[in-house]
């Protein structure tokens, strides 16, 4: 599934656009970057209805599992003020998303790591919010994906999930 999302030079070829465009690092919207990491259906409006339906806050602490280049991640902390932690195993999208995390100066309320979904590195009961932003169709087992997600939320947390789904 990594290489599946990994075009070579990902990274410089979004360094080199942003030059050329003359987005100004350190202080880039969220709007200028979205083009690069805006992955899903429905871009930064889907991400404002889940995000209301999440009822997130500035004192949360979200999971954005399956964060992709991290572009909800960074919807989150602009919109609300929160910490959000994503992981990812795709390092060509992580790696992108931590130069669009210095484009946009919120590398201070969100770090991207390498994780699989299946098996969450962090500890039980982290984060109050669980986002899962068309994630579940490429996860082969669902049912671990889930239970890591119920390991990680605080009692009490939120789950929302963004997908494609038959039935």
């Amino acid at each position: 599934m990594a290489a599946h999302f990994s075009p070579p030079n990902m990274r410089e070829l979004v360094a080199e656009t942003l030059r050329e465009s003359g987005v100004e690092m350190g202080s880039a919207s969220i709007e200028e970057v979205a083009m690069f990491d805006q992955l899903h259906v429905g871009g930064l409006d889907a991400n404002r209805r889940l995000a209301a339906l999440a009822q997130i806050g500035a004192d949360d602490l979200v999971l954005d599992a399956g964060c992709g280049a991290g572009g909800a991640a960074r919807f989150l902390a602009t919109t609300f003020g929160c910490e959000v932690r994503g992981i990812d195993m795709t390092p060509a999208l992580l790696e992108t998303g931590e130069l669009l995390n210095e484009a946009t100066g919120l590398g201070d309320k969100v770090s991207l790591q390498l994780g699989d979904v299946t098996a969450v590195p962090f500890e039980d009961e982290t984060f109050d919010v669980a986002w899962l932003q068309h994630v579940t169709q490429s996860v082969p087992d669902t049912a671990d994906m889930y239970a890591e997600m119920r390991r990680v939320l605080k009692p009490g947390g939120r789950l929302v999930v963004h997908d494609f789904f038959r039935g």
